[in-house]
């Protein structure tokens, strides 16, 4: 009976992707002055996505501009904005035109031109610092061993927080 109580476990628990839908993939909130700010988003389909059925905004309801009107499958895509993005504290929505939440990212921490705030290859699971890869993988670091790191059993969730919303369950990472 434990067995059929794991599994219903993991089916709750594990995400899927809603089908046609983009994620957010890398946000660099702080650019350089000739720079603009932007969020990548990544396709996770086989499909070809058109932008025109997404919109990515702030907590203060401000939207960012798709640069392209569409993204390839298995690809990168990217949204930009001038002085929107906070370089603290931040809250990103992306939504389908209709409304529908499609994902939500919380940041906390401050960034600057050297820093973006990128998922570990795409798995929009896993949030790090990193340098930024515009329409690139992103690199994973390499495990630290549990041993090494200082117990800081707060510091995750204050740097990190997503929210994905698959169909029909609403799913909270903190």
């Amino acid at each position: 009976w434990y067995k059929y109580i794991l599994l219903l476990l993991l089916v709750l628990l594990v995400p899927k992707l809603v089908s046609a839908q983009l994620v957010i993939n890398e946000v660099y909130p702080a650019p350089k002055d000739s720079e603009y700010e932007w969020v990548e988003l990544y396709n996770p389909t086989n499909d070809t996505l058109s932008t025109d059925q997404f919109i990515l905004k702030d907590l203060t309801g401000k939207a960012m501009t798709f640069n392209d009107s569409s993204v390839p499958a298995l690809s990168y895509g990217l949204a930009t904005s001038s002085a929107l993005l906070n370089n603290k504290d931040e809250t990103l929505f992306l939504t389908k035109k209709n409304g529908e939440l499609i994902q939500t990212l919380n940041y906390s921490i401050q960034f600057d031109s050297e820093k973006s705030y990128s998922t570990c290859s795409n798995s929009a699971f896993i949030w790090q610092v990193t340098a930024p890869t515009k329409l690139v993988a992103n690199a994973c670091p390499t495990p630290t061993p549990l041993a090494s790191l200082p117990l800081l059993p707060h510091l995750r969730c204050k740097l990190f927080q997503q929210v994905l919303l698959p169909q029909p369950l609403m799913m909270v990472y903190i």
